[in-house]
């Protein structure tokens, strides 16, 4: 199984920003099988995602107003991803970092004590 790392940017709030990219990632046949908040300005995803279905997810991203922080990192994907397109293969899992960029205070997550 492969894995891939992406880092996206998001010019949306955070709650609006997860939907949109949840909603591109279940369009393009993926799941999110993992995921960890990081306040309100960035949240990291686990996906699984069928190989030949990855380039419909990088097709998707921008569509959810996805900004790409690393363009040679895309192009190397973009060409992995066309590679998988030509035949059936296994899943693979996408490690996205998605970056919220707007006017909106942070949200402290407050963490319980925990005794001992």
């Amino acid at each position: 199984m492969e894995v891939f790392s992406i880092s996206v940017a998001i010019r949306d709030r955070a709650l609006s920003g997860t939907a949109f990219v949840r909603t591109a990632i279940e369009s393009a046949g993926g799941v999110i099988t993992g995921a960890r908040q990081l306040s309100s300005w960035a949240i990291s995803l686990i996906i699984e995602i069928p190989g030949h279905k990855l380039s419909d997810l990088m097709d998707r991203l921008p569509l959810a107003g996805a900004i790409w922080l690393d363009d040679s990192a895309q192009s190397r994907l973009r060409a992995r991803a066309s590679a998988l397109a030509q035949s059936p293969s296994d899943d693979v899992i996408v490690l996205m970092h998605v970056e919220f960029i707007n006017d909106e205070p942070e949200h402290r997550i407050k963490v319980p004590a925990v005794p001992g």
